[in-house]
């Protein structure tokens, strides 16, 4: 009695504890990802069983852990790709409304950076290269020897370090206040800095983000990184991104920046219209009211093709004009000495001769805001349910290679079903002729009935053996 009440007692606390766990994986945000990820769940335990182990590799369970974790931990990824000089980092403090981009005249870092709400509290979050992948991107930098990245690489004397960072544990820092922070991101991120050859991204949650915590900003190093890993993490993230603010110089838009843009679009084949193409530095025109309408003519006609926007209506749509140098010494003009006050009031001067308060015609003749404002609302506002389409359309795909890899599965027990039909038959025509042969040997009874036992033994475990492998495969 005492025994059957410990059991129940046991099996009423475990079935307390697997509801417990239920809860905690309730996918709260979304009941379709929610669904999705259970039923993918329930798929990996299936193609666990050690008979169809062998038939699904360890890409495709990667991939389906991908997803469920997408749809546990959402996150909606703005990736932000620049040509040479286009003024990316100066963007991207306009759009944080914060410095903490490097705007040096040469590339800072070639350091993947997150920017993130921090939840009230400053976070900056490093992870490093593990072994595995270090050696890949060593591989792919030795495919040109003689790149800038060896010369750096040795000038810094960073091999030297290399033992220490190379599969470190991830770092967190809580800088209290605004200098401290932009001094974090420099240390992990300078180029002057050996240490930032090792670091594999760099994410910065931000005290004051107002946006939606699954929002993410991805600062890239660019899709003309010298080593070939670093652009395919690039590429990468285009592909997975749901929204891309591509950066172009809007005063020359050459050949080589052309091509870097169609390279993006190509990696947006199926939604286009998630690329916002910027054309930068519009301050530098001469006159940019006048100019930049005749540029974005240009810019329609090179991005109007089915390989880009697949028409001028949205290609119109999706360029926008913008100065956030102007907009970054608005925003912070009372800390500005005089000499950077009085440029900026010259470059108002290619706006317009008829101002009075120089702080709100920057911001507005900047056209950050206008920018901002359709970002957040089309894109941000409407992030989770943007994000449910993504999900839908990867769900699809996973579905649809699962549905492949069944058929194949099956195809392949009946072709083993088969073969094994056939080995049968030979074994038992074989056992005939043996048969046969021991009575025309004319053998003395216990030597033939001995024969014959021993050929209807192994007949009987092979035959066994068969039904058994034929029992798991089915």
């Amino acid at each position: 009695m005492e025994q059957t009440i410990q059991k129940s007692t046991n099996k009423d606390i475990h079935k307390a504890l697997e509801e417990l766990e239920d809860k905690r994986k309730q996918i709260l945000w979304s009941p379709l990802a929610n669904r999705y990820a259970r039923t993918l769940e329930r798929v990996e335990r299936i193609f666990q069983e050690e008979s169809l182990q062998q038939s699904i590799d360890d890409r495709f369970f990667s991939k389906i852990d991908a997803f469920i974790k997408q749809c546990r931990e959402p996150e909606f990824h703005i990736a932000i790709i620049g040509v040479v000089k286009a003024g990316k980092s100066t963007l991207i403090n306009a759009l944080l409304g914060s410095e903490l981009a490097s705007t040096a005249v040469t590339p800072e870092t070639a350091v993947l950076t997150k920017f993130r709400s921090g939840k009230g509290s400053n976070v900056v979050t490093v992870r490093f290269y593990n072994e595995k992948e270090w050696s890949e991107l060593w591989d792919s930098a030795s495919e040109n020897p003689h790149s800038t990245f060896f010369k750096e690489y040795n000038a810094l004397q960073a091999d030297s370090i290399k033992e220490k960072w190379v599969g470190h544990d991830k770092i967190s820092l809580n800088p209290d206040s605004s200098e401290e922070l932009k001094q974090a991101v420099k240390e992990w991120t300078s180029s002057q800095d050996p240490k930032h050859y090792f670091v594999k991204e760099v994410e910065i949650g931000l005290a004051d983000f107002n946006l939606p915590e699954q929002v993410v900003f991805v600062d890239t190093p660019g899709l003309n990184d010298v080593v070939r890993y670093r652009s395919d993490v690039t590429r990468n993230y285009i592909d997975r991104a749901n929204a891309v603010i591509l950066c172009a110089l809007s005063k020359t838009l050459n050949t080589g920046d052309l091509q870097t843009m169609y390279n993006v679009f190509a990696n947006c084949r199926e939604n286009p219209e998630k690329v916002y193409t910027i054309g930068t530095q519009l301050d530098l025109l001469n006159e940019p009211q006048t100019e930049w309408p005749q540029l974005k003519e240009k810019w329609i006609s090179y991005l109007e093709g089915e390989d880009c926007y697949g028409s001028a209506q949205k290609a119109a749509r999706n360029i926008f004009g913008l100065s956030a140098h102007m907009y970054n010494q608005a925003i912070q003009y009372d800390q500005l000495g005089k000499r950077e006050q009085r440029k900026l009031e010259n470059a108002l001067f290619n706006y317009t001769e008829d101002f009075t308060e120089v702080v709100e015609e920057a911001i507005k003749y900047s056209d950050i805001l206008t920018f901002k404002d359709d970002l957040f609302m089309e894109i941000v506002q409407n992030h989770e349910s943007l994000l449910i389409e993504e999900l839908k359309g990867r769900f699809q795909d996973i579905q649809q290679e699962l549905l492949d890899r069944i058929v194949y599965i099956k195809t392949s027990q009946t072709e083993m079903l088969a073969t094994a039909g056939e080995d049968l038959e030979a074994i038992t025509e074989k056992a005939k002729q043996k048969e046969q042969e021991v009575k025309e040997m004319k053998v003395n009874q216990d030597t033939l009935q001995d024969v014959l036992r021993k050929v209807q033994k192994n007949n009987s475990e092979y035959v066994r053996e068969l039904k058994k492998a034929a029992k798991n495969i089915v």
